[in-house]
C-alpha cells in the first residue's frame, strides 16, 4: 500500500508539475499574445496619428500657401495701383507743362520747326494739316513753310502740335502732343524702374 501511495503521490506531483508547466506556457503565450496585440494597437495608433498629422500638415500648408498667395496678390495690386497713381500724377504734370507751353511764345517756333522737319522727311501729294482751333491764327505762317498744304481745324481735341495726312498716299503723321505724351507714358513705364516683376 505504501507503494500505491507513493505512486499516487508521484502521480499527483507529476500532474501538478505538468499543470504548472502548462499554466506557465499558457501564461507566457497569453503574455506574448497580449504584447503582440499591444504592439499592433500601438502601430495602428501611430499610423493613424501619422495620417492625421499628414492631412493636417497639408491643410495648413494649403491654407498658408493660399494666404500667402492672397496677401502677395493684394500686395502686388496695391503696388500696381500706387505705381499707376504716380505715373498718372507725373503725366498730369507733364500735360500741364505742355498746356502752358502752347500758350508761350516758343510754341509757334516749335510748330514751324516740326512742320519743316516733317515736310523734309516725307513726300506728300496732297497734304492736309490738322491743327487746333487756337492755332488757326498761325495758318498763314505755316502755309509759308509748306505752301502745298491744306490747313484744317482738327476735329480731335489735342493739346497742341499737329496731324498731317495724305489720303492719296495713305500717309498719316501724328505730331500731336497727345500722341507724344502717350508714347512717353509707355516709355516711362518701361524705363522708370516702376516695373513690377
Amino acid at each position: 500500500m505504501q507503494n500505491n501511495e507513493q505512486v499516487f503521490l508521484y502521480m499527483k506531483e507529476e500532474i501538478e508539475r505538468l499543470a504548472k508547466q502548462e499554466e506557465q506556457a499558457l501564461l507566457q503565450e497569453m503574455q506574448q499574445s497580449k504584447d503582440e496585440i499591444y504592439e499592433q494597437l500601438v502601430y495602428e495608433a501611430k499610423k493613424e496619428a501619422q495620417l492625421e498629422y499628414d492631412i493636417q500638415r497639408k491643410e495648413i500648408q494649403k491654407e498658408t500657401s493660399s494666404d500667402h498667395l492672397l496677401k502677395s496678390s493684394e500686395y502686388t495690386k496695391a503696388l500696381v495701383t500706387k505705381r499707376d497713381n504716380y505715373v498718372q500724377e507725373i503725366m498730369n504734370l507733364v500735360k500741364q507743362q505742355l498746356i502752358d507751353f502752347v500758350s508761350s511764345n516758343q510754341y509757334l517756333d516749335y510748330l514751324k520747326e516740326k512742320l519743316t522737319y516733317t515736310k523734309e522727311q516725307y513726300t506728300f501729294l496732297n497734304p492736309i494739316l490738322y491743327i487746333r482751333q487756337e492755332d488757326m491764327q498761325y495758318s498763314s505762317i505755316l502755309k509759308d513753310i509748306y505752301p502745298e498744304v491744306e490747313i484744317k481745324e482738327c476735329s480731335k481735341n489735342i493739346i497742341g502740335g499737329f496731324l498731317l495726312e495724305d489720303l492719296e498716299k495713305g500717309l498719316f503723321i501724328d505730331q500731336s502732343f497727345d500722341f507724344v505724351l502717350e508714347n512717353q507714358k509707355t516709355w516711362f513705364y518701361e524705363n522708370s524702374g516702376f516695373t513690377l516683376k
